[in-house]
Formats: structure tokens, C-alpha cells, sequence
């Protein structure tokens, strides 16, 4: 992480790149695993920072990379693996998620569950917002479903917003999309009920997250 100690995990992508899924699992991991000394690794010369973030904007990002097969809209292999140029879909040993473990991801369990966020997840983490569109067929629904359901678990401070007709799209933050379903472990959710996390409601968010205190309401202070 580089040296600000208030620093934010945000990801936003263009539609069907392969980077999009793994930006959004990057922030997802970024804000649960600062406190994960086996992941900090030595490079980029900041070591001595803290790696924690403030807050985190996780857009239709991947979890448990060993259920993705099991919850694709009907058809979406198919057009998976004519985008990526695999034959067996997420559990390819070519599909992004087997070359980020470096091995087929049904050949390594407990990588796959260092990987997953959700493994992460603890009442420390900071607040999430998630955004997922129900008719995207490259990263399941269902992935998000299962990251906000720890979250609100654990007492994290977090907002999912499930949109309907909407894919794997950065259109996702568009005001014209359709009513989103925005559920939240806050009391109050932070954008007006029913609408889409616009830029600017995202935006008004994470100021929101960012005047908080170290260590008040699910956000981690900075280790040394």
C-alpha cells in the first residue's frame, strides 16, 4: 500500500476486461486482510506503513472462486469461455482466478480460501459498499451475496446494492439504471432508498467513512 494512512480501496473497470473481476477482488481483500501478515509480502518498499484502508467500493468483485461454476446464469460458460478462449469455465486451468493461484483452482482448496474475502472477514474490517448486477454473467450475484451476508455477520458497517438488468457493466454507477434492492447494516442507507450507488453517491459515501475516527464504527486503526 503506498504510505497515506488513509487510504482507500475503490475499483471501477470496463466491462468484460479480465482486470474488472480482479479489481474488485482487490479491494474487497485490501480492506479485509491489512491485518494479515502471511499476505503483506516485502515489495514496493513500504513495509513499515500500515496497510489497512478506511474504506472499501467492491463493484460485482469475485469471493469464493470454487462455487463461480455453480451459480452462472444459464448460458454464461459458454460466453465465458468464447471471451477468454478457455473450455471449462471459471474452474479452467487457464480462467483468471486458476493463473492468479498459479494452479487450477480446484486443485488447491486452501488457496482458494486465502483468496476469498470472506475468509477475511472480521468486526475490524471497514466499511464496504457492494454493487452487483443481478444479470451479470462473468462474476455470479451470488459471490457478493455471500461477502455481505459475513460482513453484516460480523457487524461491519456495509451496504449491498443488487441491480436488476444490469451485467457486468460499469454502467452499474449510471444514473439511469433501473431501481436497485439496497440492503444495509447501517440505520440509515446512504443514498436515497431504491436508487442506483451512482459516482456521486459513492463519492458522499466514502467522505462519509473517511471523517469517522480510526477505530469507530468497523474502521481499523493503523498498525505501525
Amino acid at each position: 500500500m503506498p504510505p497515506p494512512d488513509r487510504a482507500v480501496a475503490v475499483h471501477t473497470g470496463v466491462p468484460y476486461a479480465p482486470a474488472e473481476p480482479a479489481g474488485g477482488w482487490t479491494a474487497a481483500m485490501a480492506g479485509v486482510t491489512g491485518d494479515v501478515a502471511a499476505l503483506e509480502g516485502d515489495v514496493g518498499g513500504n513495509a513499515g506503513y500500515p496497510s489497512a484502508v478506511q474504506a472499501v467500493v467492491d463493484l460485482y468483485g469475485p469471493t469464493d472462486f470454487l462455487q463461480m461454476d455453480e451459480h452462472v446464469l444459464p448460458g454464461a460458460c459458454q460466453d465465458f469461455d468464447a471471451v477468454f478462449g478457455l473450455s471449462g469455465c471459471h474452474g479452467d486451468p487457464a480462467s483468471p482466478e486458476s493463473l492468479l493461484l498459479g494452479r487450477p483452482i480446484g486443485t488447491g482448496p486452501e488457496a482458494v480460501r486465502a483468496a476469498n474475502p470472506v475468509t477475511h472477514v472480521g468486526p475490524g474490517a471497514p466499511p464496504f459498499l457492494i454493487a452487483h448486477g443481478r444479470e451479470d454473467a462473468v462474476v455470479p450475484r451470488h459471490r457478493s451475496e455471500l461477502l455481505f451476508a459475513a460482513l453484516a455477520g460480523a457487524g461491519v458497517p456495509a451496504t449491498f446494492s443488487s441491480l436488476p438488468g444490469t451485467g457486468h457493466s460499469r454502467t452499474i454507477v449510471d444514473p439511469g439504471t433501473p431501481t436497485a434492492e439496497v440492503r444495509s447494516t447501517l440505520p440509515a442507507v446512504p443514498w436515497p432508498v431504491g436508487t442506483p450507488p451512482t459516482l456521486a453517491t459513492v463519492q458522499s459515501s466514502l467522505r462519509v467513512a473517511l471523517d469517522r475516527p480510526h477505530g469507530s464504527g468497523g474502521l481499523r486503526p493503523g498498525r505501525g
